[in-house]
């Protein structure tokens, strides 16, 4: 933490000033948090991983094992869609076996309530990066990474409109429409914060 002179700031100026540090301050530690998963991949001893890109017209991009057993880590046009697949491939690194776990189509899977958690966090790690390289949705525009939860997740749509993370979006519309009103009031408000 910086410390600074008050000396000619009103007490507005030293909170908005507080709070862009703060905010920086986040930022950074989210950054290294990336740098710390690309050197966890690359000294990860089990796998080789490649860094791809892919036009996904749907959108949806991934982590995936090809028949040579290199892993790919595919983005889309820009750096942020990697550096939230990057954040995919790292978490089973830190998981107690250490093991990816792809599906019959060969991507790297998730079981049950830890897809909201692992999108959040790799959706966090791109809204870092780049916060204008997240999916656009009807129901929430982000401009907090806090906002980032069920809510953001259940809405991501693929280009046919289908919903991206269906187990997200099951779990959401199993809410009563008062739960929904008032998670969704409650995340459009840290925007506001």
């Amino acid at each position: 933490m910086c410390f600074m002179k008050n000396e000619g700031l009103d007490k507005s100026s030293r909170k908005d000033i507080k709070k862009q540090i703060r905010k920086l301050d986040r930022s950074n530690n989210s950054l290294l948090g990336t740098t710390n998963d690309i050197i966890d991949l690359g000294n990860d001893q089990q796998n080789t991983y490649d860094l791809t890109s892919g036009d996904a017209s749907d959108g949806e991009h991934s982590v995936s094992l090809d028949d040579d057993g290199v892993i790919n880590i595919e983005g889309g046009n820009n750096n942020a869609e990697h550096i939230h697949e990057l954040t995919h491939a790292a978490l089973p690194l830190r998981a107690n076996d250490g093991n990816h776990v792809f599906n019959e189509r060969g991507n790297l899977t998730t079981t049950g309530s830890n897809q909201i958690v692992h999108e959040r966090k790799a959706y966090t790690a791109q809204f870092f990066y780049d916060s204008r390289s997240l999916p656009r949705t009807s129901q929430l525009t982000i401009s907090d990474y806090r906002q980032i939860g069920l809510p953001y997740i259940a809405s991501i749509k693929s280009s046919s409109g289908k919903p991206v993370y269906e187990r997200a979006s099951a779990q959401w519309e199993k809410l009563s429409r008062k739960q929904r009103s008032k998670i969704m009031r409650e995340t459009k408000n840290l925007g506001k914060n």
